[in-house]
């Protein structure tokens, strides 16, 4: 066996002479593992890849470097079937310091397709060692084959003409050869990872349905870089051209909706539920952008739209053409009933009041921003601020949302009579008379007065409204507060005889004297003290 050895490492030592005479090797340097290795390296580097392959079998050592070396050469070249053959050694799952599929697509990614002029260079070249070993085994390689020349100048010419994708720098045989051996060696998310490098987003999408991949994988490496690089409207036209009705991939659309919305990628997710004819999302995404807007005339805009998406949704749910999945694409209204004829018709109905009430705060309030989506107090603070304005709308609004009236009127017309607006009260007044019962009217009413009489001290400017007033008891108050004795006093006579009546009077007389001692008699009090007193006592047995 030594002397087969010895040999072998002759014959091996003379083919090794014949290719290069600069060669210096001993005999113990092939029985030397290190020394072997060295030479390994170096027949690799010098290009003589078979001799390299006997060298590594005769002594011994991995040949996988050789194997690694050699298809990485023919992958340059553009030799991709005969890459195959010397990859397949170095990444089988047996193979001894087993090369990653990474290693081999990085390798082909690493530079754009070899340039024509590189090409015929090569090809010129061919029929000179080392060169010739890289194409064909050492033994059968022809030698000054022009046809051979020919075929490998038009085949990887015609190679270069092919494109996948206009941001990807690889053309279209070294994107299907990176896809073989992923296909082949690699995993799942290897392979999405690449298609997506390259902007192969259809084929990305196709490759997650074919393989009923999970859709948390297609977030992560499909949606999220879709997003990231502006490139949303390609993974849209990837979901149709798979599914065009996108019901085979309606499990895509829900996960990416759901992740914009994770995202909080407002205008993505209103864009893509476009895409997915989800005519109510859409428009709910609307109101959210409307809400997000900082200028009035991107808000009238979203309100335009979402108003738009209401009525297809439901001129589509009345004529029985629904074309949206039926389960709603927002998570948050999963547990929920789908909304109804009522519901849209209803919404539809706050979008034009919407719409109204931002057209006048862009011309009178410029600076403020109030929505009828937000919170019931904000609905009646809308309200009131319309009130003295626009009073129709205001009035929609209080019915519509089912407000309180009395609370809304008497705070804006409290407000009016601090800061004394009286002609644009008494405007306001005329407005709501007839829109309210006497009872509601009186309360109203009696609110101003009371501000005038007892928060501004100025009764005789609420002394004005007290013929506004429809209930006689409410207008004896209401003489109290603003000092009118005498016509409080008149006013409590006329009540049937009560109790109640005999407290009124009582009550004024105790006023009036009052004033009379500190001083303040308009020249009534006294009189108002005796007509009082005579009351009390010819009535005051009738109810002791």
């Amino acid at each position: 066996s030594v002397c087969d050895n010895y040999l072998s490492y002759l014959e091996l030592m003379g083919r090794l002479l014949v290719k290069d005479h600069s060669y210096v090797v001993a005999l113990a340097d092939f029985a030397d593992p290190e020394r072997a290795e060295l030479l390994r390296d170096r027949l690799v580097h010098d290009d003589y890849m078979e001799l390299a392959v006997q060298l590594c079998s005769r002594c011994g050592i991995s040949a996988q470097p050789v194997w690694c070396a050699w298809g990485r050469s023919l992958l340059q070249l553009g030799m991709f079937e005969e890459a195959k053959e010397k990859l397949d050694v170095c990444l089988r799952a047996d193979a001894v310091d087993r090369v990653s599929v990474e290693q081999i697509v990085n390798f082909i990614e690493s530079g754009p397709p070899t340039p024509r002029a590189t090409i015929e260079l090569i090809a010129q070249q061919i029929v000179q060692p080392p060169l010739l070993s890289r194409v064909l085994p050492l033994e059968t390689a022809p030698v000054n084959s022009t046809d051979t020349i020919q075929t490998i100048i038009d085949e990887n010419i015609s190679k270069l003409k092919q494109t996948n994708s206009t941001r990807s720098c690889l053309d279209g045989s070294r994107v299907d050869q990176c896809v073989y051996y992923l296909q082949t060696y690699g995993t799942p998310i290897q392979m999405i990872q690449f298609l997506m490098r390259h902007f192969l987003i259809t084929r990305a999408v196709s490759f997650v349905v074919t393989n009923q991949l999970p859709t948390q994988v297609f977030v992560n490496y499909v949606v999220a870089i879709c997003v990231e690089t502006g490139e949303m409207s390609n993974l849209q036209a990837a979901l149709s051209s798979i599914d065009g009705t996108l019901v085979g991939v309606q499990n895509l659309v829900v996960a990416t909706a759901s992740y914009l919305r994770t995202a909080s990628q407002s205008t993505l997710l209103y864009q893509f539920l476009v895409f997915a004819k989800h005519h109510h999302a859409a428009g709910k995404m609307c109101i959210t952008l409307f809400e997000e807007a900082s200028d009035f005339p991107s808000r009238i805009s979203y309100l335009q739209k979402a108003q738009t998406h209401f009525q297809d949704a439901l001129a589509e749910m009345r004529s029985g053409t629904r074309t949206t999945p039926p389960n709603p694409i927002d998570e948050k209204e999963q547990h929920l009933e789908p909304a109804t004829e009522g519901d849209l018709s209803k919404t539809i109905n706050v979008i034009e009041l919407q719409l109204e009430v931002t057209k006048w705060f862009a011309t009178n309030q410029p600076k403020r921003f109030m929505t009828l989506f937000g919170s019931q107090k904000m609905k009646c603070d809308i309200a009131e601020m319309l009130l003295p304005h626009n009073f129709p709308l205001a009035q929609r609004i209080m019915v519509d949302f089912r407000l309180p009236h009395i609370q809304i009127c008497s705070s804006c017309v409290n407000g009016m009579a601090r800061s004394r607006q009286v002609t644009k009260l008494n405007e306001l007044l005329g407005n709501l008379k007839g829109k309210l019962s006497d009872k509601d009217w009186d309360v109203v009413v009696s609110g101003v007065i009371d501000v005038f009489a007892k928060e501004l001290n100025e009764p005789t400017s609420g002394d004005r409204f007290i013929k506004y007033l429809k209930s006689d008891h409410t207008k004896f108050s209401a003489c109290v507060a603003c000092g009118k004795l005498k016509a409080a006093y008149q006013l409590a006579v006329k009540q049937t005889l009560s109790v109640q009546t005999l407290a009124d009077v009582t009550l004024v007389k105790n006023l009036a004297a009052s004033r009379l001692q500190e001083g303040q008699d308009d020249g009534t009090m006294a009189e108002v003290v005796k007509l009082c007193t005579r009351f009390i006592a010819a009535n005051q047995k009738a109810n002791p």
